[in-house]
């Protein structure tokens, strides 16, 4: 076994980043390493040494600090983490050990103090537990505000309507406080797990954890952006305020641009997109909103099929028109189905979409696609059978040359 001469292990002391400190038996502060005189702010070291190394703690963590000192005097290693104010007035938070150097009567002649610095940790932590109170109290607000709302509503057909034009609009503003606020702590957390920063792998591994649930809450937003969405543009509906800004935009580009953001979102899927066309395929149309007509489809077609089977996409051009297609291979749709399935709210019984993304929906987009698509002059339809899969397609006029 290789073992470290003692000049080498003076300039591993010397060189950590952990703050080092040397104490003798009653305790009294003898040394500091320099990084840990570099992390604690200390300028002046001469005016610490023989200080009580338990009396540098707040009042409230002395107890952790002396238990650990009496352990360590015990033979045995006492940890503890507590926070601290430096010499520079910032709170910062440590994880410490300390451990006795014995001679060889097996007694302590000094003990060693490792502290390092998990205030980054603690940080990220706190803001985790301030956005759960932040949302906790949101939804309280939210629902108490829903039943206010419902209280003045007398008929129920006007109650409907009227909730859900309520719902998603109160909805939208604490929704949007909440992903702006995730992806503030996203960020923050992204700065720690830059290659440049280096972090103690028990640490790196809990910020990694952060990052997942973070990651994971960013999605669950978005899931829910898009039903408040689908509740605004189905109440729009429902009072003929659903408007769009139809113009000559390229048909290819919005499905393309649709399929790979959803290529992205569902790295685990095979989508794949056949482009009968050579050129752009120019129709009059909101971009914006076919673009939601095929996004549609095509989370529905990865809800609704085994994730082992892929999802195709397709363009194909028509005399006059030009038809976009999704297909999938889940279980199918009767012919009663095929009929109500464009109904607004309704949603096929049993179907749970436990194959793929999305989430449970609302019954509402495939209501809010037929009213875009007849807006545009175009038609909709599904071609399935039970146990066959589903192709749900629609056609949109060509610009004339």
């Amino acid at each position: 076994m290789y073992l470290l001469n003692e000049a080498l292990q003076q300039q591993l002391i010397e060189n950590s980043t952990d703050c080092i400190k040397i104490l003798d038996p009653q305790g009294r502060l003898l040394y500091i390493n320099p990084g840990g005189l570099r992390a604690m702010e200390i300028a002046d070291f001469s005016s610490r040494v023989n200080m009580v190394w338990t009396e540098l703690w707040q009042e409230e963590d002395r107890p952790q600090a002396l238990q650990a000192v009496s352990t360590a005097k015990a033979g045995g290693a006492g940890t503890f983490q507590a926070s601290r104010l430096g010499d520079d007035d910032m709170l910062r938070w440590w994880d410490v050990v300390v451990t006795p150097l014995l001679v060889n009567q097996g007694e302590a002649e000094h003990l060693l103090v490792v502290a390092r610095d998990i205030t980054a940790q603690k940080q990220a932590e706190e803001a985790l537990l301030l956005l759960e109170v932040e949302r906790k109290r949101v939804e309280q607000e939210r629902e108490l505000l829903l039943r206010e709302k419902m209280d003045l509503l007398e008929s129920a057909g006007e109650r409907k309507d009227l909730f859900i034009s309520i719902a998603s609009h109160e909805l939208r503003t604490p929704v949007t406080t909440i992903k702006a606020s995730l992806q503030i702590a996203e960020r923050r957390i992204k700065r720690l797990l830059d290659p440049s920063v280096v972090l103690p792998p028990e640490m790196s591994g809990a910020i990694h954890d952060i990052s997942h649930l973070l990651s994971r809450a960013l999605r669950q937003i978005e899931i829910q952006n898009r039903l408040i969405n689908d509740l605004l543009d189905a109440s729009r509906i429902q009072v003929d305020k659903l408007h769009i800004m139809p113009r000559a935009c390229d048909l290819v580009k919005i499905v393309c641009d649709v399929v790979e953001d959803q290529r992205h979102a569902s790295p685990m899927r095979r989508i794949s997109l056949e482009i009968a066309a050579d050129e752009p395929v120019l129709v009059y149309a909101d971009a914006d909103r076919i673009g939601q007509v095929v996004s549609n489809y095509l989370i529905n077609a990865l809800k609704y099929s085994p994730v082992t089977q892929p999802v195709e996409v397709g363009l194909t051009l028509e005399e006059r028109d030009v038809r976009v297609w999704v297909r999938d291979y889940g279980a199918g749709l009767s012919l009663e189905a095929q009929k109500r399935i464009w109904h607004r709210f309704y949603q096929e019984e049993g179907s749970t979409g436990q194959w793929g993304a999305g989430g449970v929906g609302l019954g509402l987009g495939l209501h809010i696609c037929q009213t875009l698509i007849t807006r545009h002059h175009g038609t909709v339809g599904v071609d399935s059978a039970p146990g066959q899969g589903a192709c749900f397609w629609f056609t949109l006029p060509l610009v004339e040359e």
